[in-house]
């Protein structure tokens, strides 16, 4: 019995040395352009290993392999990486094997379920989209969902205020998803009319948005950050000139001689488009008539409620540094008629309306020659049928470039200083603003200064003391108002300036009334009309 138990003792050992030997085995090999089999016989010859294969290997294919004391394992995943080939050890034995082709992908099945939440109530309008895919739809008045997806993709459950929940699809019965309330986001602290309070004790429709939305964006103002951001407000600017302001509406029409919404900035009424949209923290919109309840009918159309940056308690300094320098360039612009084909359009309307040309063959001949041979020809002449021997003109000028640059720059700059202790803490923030105008005869631009200022100091539990101070400089250059005191200059454009008008005489005067001319000239107007100075100081 002995000497049974002793020889069994030794087989195991043998076998377990045998096996230990054959995963610890290790080769060096250094072959290029060789066959795959010249590899493998190699292995064979360095190592215990027999490889077994049949005739659907291809080991006629020609390899390189350079390894150095390399494991017989990380040799075989080098050797045969993207080959077709798979193996597999099974003792002593390396089985070479064909890769077999990917299964087909899976059809997809209607997929269909209902949406609760934790009491069991339905909820309408939860979107379900299939991960990875843009395939996608969202729940009924009843909380039941049908899509067509993969049996086993998996489905993403998101809706507002609740956990993103995500689970496999099932064909084969009906899913029934239950969301969890997102307690982080009902635990959110909004800005109301009356103070602040949780996101989950809000019965108003209310919109929230932060800083980041606004933050590190060439602005012109407040309104141009918060285009798209927030549901159902609507905002809105008059013309691109410097300084334009935005309006803002909040759910469409008000009434029939207007209206607009009631803007807080720190609980102060204020223009919005005076602040420097860096110092902003958040902007909450109030949307119904609720309201109305804390400000009175002065809320009938909404309230903005905007509030600024402040310090922070046990803070050290941080000093904040920003600089943003844009050039502007018009998406569209219009595009002029020449001279030949104004000339052209001019007679075919008033041979339809009178039977006779509207320019008679003296002119048309000008008009064809200096646009054939600007160089040669001049953009003016004398008729010999004037009386008051004035120019007429025979030019091909594009108003909209000659009146307007191809760019024009904004520029802006902030700095800013937060902190504080565990008593108190401050902020102090100051910014420039500078946009310039598209005209090219007048100095048109719109600069504005802010300055904010906020200290808190806790003086004990019950009791704070606190400074908040902004001021607002806006400084505004504008090209003449009007012309000749009444008409406005948009009124001149469309009946003065015709291509046939050059900008200059030839003795170097602005054409038209400045000149010798019949029209007026509106790089004239602008370079000679004087301009308007607007100063806003705000505090």
């Amino acid at each position: 019995m002995r000497i049974t138990t002793f020889l069994l003792l030794v087989c195991v050992f043998c076998t377990f040395a045998e096996n230990t030997h054959s995963q610890n085995a290790r080769v060096s090999i250094n072959k290029k352009n060789v066959q795959l089999e010249t590899v493998l016989n190699e292995i064979e010859h360095q190592t215990d290993y027999l490889f077994i294969y049949n005739n659907q290997v291809n080991v006629n294919k020609k390899v390189s392999l350079k390894a150095k004391n390399q494991p017989v394992s990380k040799v075989l995943e080098e050797l045969l990486a993207d080959s077709g080939i798979t193996y597999s050890v099974e003792g002593n034995h390396i089985v070479l094997g064909k890769q077999t082709m990917a299964a087909a992908p899976q059809q997809s099945s209607t997929i269909r379920g209902k949406v609760i939440d934790t009491n069991g109530d339905p909820v309408i309008g939860a979107n379900i989209v299939e991960k990875g895919t843009t395939n996608g739809t969202t729940t009924d008045v009843e909380g039941n969902f049908s899509i067509n997806a993969k049996s086993g993709s998996t489905l993403v459950i998101t809706f507002i205020g609740y956990v993103r929940e995500e689970v496999k699809a099932n064909a084969g019965r009906r899913m029934e998803i239950i969301l969890q309330e997102d307690s982080e986001t009902l635990e959110e602290v909004v800005v109301v009319g009356y103070g602040t309070m949780k996101k989950a004790d809000l019965t108003g429709s209310v919109a929230t948005v932060g800083s980041e939305v606004i933050e590190d964006r060439p602005l012109t103002n407040l309104g141009a950050g918060l285009q798209g951001a927030i549901a159902n407000l609507n905002i809105s600017s008059s013309n691109g000139a410097p300084g334009t302001g935005s309006t803002f509406n909040i759910r469409g029409t008000t009434n029939l001689s207007g209206g607009g919404p009631l803007v807080l900035v720190d609980g102060i009424e204020m223009d919005p488009n005076l602040i420097n949209p860096q110092d902003v923290k958040d902007v909450t919109v109030l949307k119904d008539a609720a309201s109305a309840s804390i400000y009175g009918a002065r809320a009938a159309f909404g309230v903005i409620l905007i509030t600024t940056k402040t310090g922070f308690v046990s803070q050290k300094p941080v000093v904040s540094l920003s600089a943003n320098y844009s050039i502007n360039v018009p998406t569209v612009h219009a595009n002029y008629m020449n001279s030949m084909e104004y000339t052209q359009w001019m007679n075919d309307a008033n041979t339809t309306s009178n039977g006779s040309n509207y320019f008679d063959d003296i002119t048309m001949e000008h008009v064809r020659n200096y646009y054939n041979d600007p160089v040669n020809n001049l953009p003016v002449f004398h008729h010999p049928d004037d009386a008051a021997s004035k120019y007429r003109y025979c030019g091909n000028t594009d108003w909209y470039e000659a009146l307007n640059k191809k760019s024009y720059p904004m520029q802006q700059y902030n700095i800013s200083v937060q902190g504080g202790s565990e008593t108190a803490k401050y902020m102090t923030s100051a910014g420039m603003f500078q946009q310039d105008g598209i005209s090219k005869w007048t100095d048109e631009d719109y600069k504005r200064f802010n300055v904010l200022q906020h200290v808190n100091y806790k003086v004990n539990n019950w009791l704070q003391v606190g400074l908040r101070a902004t001021l607002s400089m806006v400084k505004m250059n504008t090209g003449p108002q009007n012309k000749y005191g009444s008409n406005s200059l948009g009124a001149t454009i469309p009946g003065d300036s015709r291509p046939l008008m050059p900008v200059y005489h030839p003795d170097g005067h602005f054409a038209g009334y400045c000149g010798d001319g019949y029209f007026t000239n509106q790089a004239a107007w602008l370079s000679q009309g004087g301009s308007a100075e607007m100063r806003n100081n705000n505090m």
